[in-house]
Order: structure tokens, then sequence, then C-alpha cells
């Protein structure tokens, strides 16, 4: 099934068609709101098969993914996760939330990330997160907003309708990620409030 940059309009609309029409320009918004590209490759090349069907600026990023420091628009990267958990995983979100976090934990280690985020405390990573997240994203900007001992409250803020629930868990993952990245113990981060331009988490660790 084909879905159209402004949804089909079908009795029973698919996640991805929910998102885009609660965008004001389809996929064509929010040009300034960007992501890197690493995480849509290495998502691709995780999958046991590539959904199909999607609309067109999503099924050229299929079938040709740009290279891993490219900038790809945060629509469409959002647009690609709901895509992937609709065909490949059956709309089953906590089986896609569990592939992404050991997805996200894999990338994070790679040596192009690991100076990043290989810091001993993760209250120091977090004192610096605003400006790690900029190497990973543009437009949406990142505040941390309470740190104490084993927790931390951190929020995205961002334009109407750019994240999708689906996509603050993956960004909730990626946190996690991040976090034990810098050899601590398991991390937990959740999404703890939303609004329609602010994502607020909260992360604990041992």
């Amino acid at each position: 099934m084909t879905v159209s940059d402004k949804g089909t309009g079908s009795a029973s609309p698919t996640r991805l068609q929910r998102y885009v029409t609660t965008l004001p320009q389809g996929l064509r918004s929010y040009p300034g709101h960007a992501i890197k590209a690493a995480f849509a490759r290495a998502l691709l090349e995780e999958l046991p098969k590539p959904p199909r069907g999607l609309p067109e600026p999503i099924a050229v990023l299929v079938d040709r993914p740009p290279a891993i420091s490219a900038w790809l628009p945060e629509v469409h990267h959002q647009a690609l996760l709901l895509g992937v958990v609709e065909q490949v995983f059956d709309g089953d979100e906590a089986e896609f939330l569990d592939m992404m976090l050991r997805l996200q934990r894999r990338l994070l280690k790679r040596k192009i990330y690991a100076p990043l985020l290989q810091i001993v405390d993760p209250a120091r990573l977090l004192k610096h997160a605003a400006r790690r997240w900029t190497n990973f994203h543009r437009g949406a900007t990142l505040h941390l907003d309470q740190l104490t001992t084993g927790e931390a409250h951190i929020s995205v803020t961002h334009p109407r309708g750019l994240f999708s629930s689906l996509g603050r868990a993956a960004l909730a993952g990626g946190f996690r990620a991040a976090i034990e990245a810098g050899r601590t113990h398991e991390a937990e981060v959740v999404v703890i409030e939303t609004t329609d331009e602010r994502t607020e988490f909260r992360g604990r660790w041992g």
C-alpha cells in the first residue's frame, strides 16, 4: 500500500499516515530540523527486510541511504521509524524499541562516536549533553533541566508535531544508550511529560 505525502484518508489510517497529516507541509515540513543519517543507515542494515510502499522521499531513503555523515530531515527519519514498526514489526512497538536500544548501544560504541560519550561519570556527560546533542541533531534543542545524584531531567524543544510518540520513545532509548556508554551501570530513561512543542525525559542510573 502506498502512502501519499498527505495521507490517503482511508478509514483506518496507519501510524505513518496519521503522523504525516499532523505536519503543516507533510513530509516537506521543518527542513531546518535534521538528524545524522547514521541512525537511519544502522536501522536499515539491521532489518531482515526493507519496508516497501512508503512515500517517495522515504522510499528513496530506503533504496539509497545517504552517507552516515549526511544530515537527514527529521520528519523523514520519523516517518521511516513508523513505516518500519508497521511493516517489519507488525505494529509491535515494544519489540521495535528493544531492537532500537540494542542498535543505538552498538552505534554509539563505534570509533567515530565513542570519544564523544565515553566519560566515566554520567553526570559529567549530561552536563555537556546539549553540546553533544548538536553532533547528531539540528533544529530541536536539548536542555538539562535538573541533575542530582543518579538522576537527571532533560527536555527537548521542537516544532509542533515533529516527533511521533514512537519517536519520543526511541529518543529515550538513545539517551539511555548514551548514559550507559559512559561506563555506568544499566540506566533507565522514560518520557514523563509531553506537549506539542516540548518533551521531558527522566533518566536514572545506578
